[in-house]
């Protein structure tokens, strides 16, 4: 019973893990894609 209820907890840690993978993931886009757009408009000043 005891190895079940490891094996349930550690699947819930590595799925909750791979969603702060993915949230970092679209942070680090979202920045990226915002720093882009900015030195354009920066660049695109006269």
């Amino acid at each position: 019973m005891s190895q079940i209820t490891l094996i349930q907890s550690s699947q819930n840690n590595s799925i909750a893990f791979s969603g702060y993978l993915v949230l970092a993931l679209g942070y680090l886009i979202l920045a990226f894609s915002f720093t882009q757009s900015s030195s354009k408009c920066i660049e695109n000043r006269p």
